[in-house]
């Protein structure tokens, strides 16, 4: 038996010029990272709340949120817990002291790190006087909360 080689014709591949492709894709790619937002926060503002305008572009955390409106009305995590007098000051440091024991008896039970210091959300109206946004962030760091994310509106 004699096995020959048969003879395939040799085809040939036309080349496909994808660098138009590949500007596109780099152009759509560069828009997606610009517009990502890798935050899962979301922010209910409550009524009569103006935010001040910031072009600062950082990701805000989770954490407890505090807002006070123009009217100076303290909210807590979207919960009205009274006034900026001395009572509702003290209303807002027993809670945000409670909400602070309940997340390190959470973090213990999960076994993480008991943190001391943590992060908290503050939302302020833009027309507050700065003596008001102090006693919050006095309240605040009394609580044990020592990190602040100031929640402001950007430019879009």
């Amino acid at each position: 038996m004699n096995f020959r080689k048969r003879r395939t014709p040799k085809i040939e591949v036309e080349e496909i010029d994808i660098t138009s492709l590949l500007d596109i894709l780099v152009i759509l790619l560069v828009f997606l990272l610009k517009s990502f937002n890798d935050s899962e926060l979301t922010v209910d503002l409550v009524n009569e709340l103006a935010l001040p305008y910031s072009l600062t572009r950082t990701t805000a955390e989770n954490g407890p949120i505090v807002q006070v409106n123009k009217r100076e009305e303290i909210y807590f995590n979207n919960k009205r817990i009274g006034s900026m007098s001395a009572r509702g000051l003290n209303k807002l440091d027993s809670i945000l002291k409670s909400e602070f024991r309940e997340d390190n008896e959470k973090r213990k039970k999960l076994g993480r790190e008991v943190s001391d210091n943590k992060l908290i959300n503050l939302v302020f109206d833009k027309g507050l006087k700065y003596i008001t946004i102090d006693k919050v962030l006095g309240t605040a760091s009394e609580a044990g909360y020592g990190q602040y994310k100031l929640i402001v509106q950007g430019e879009d």
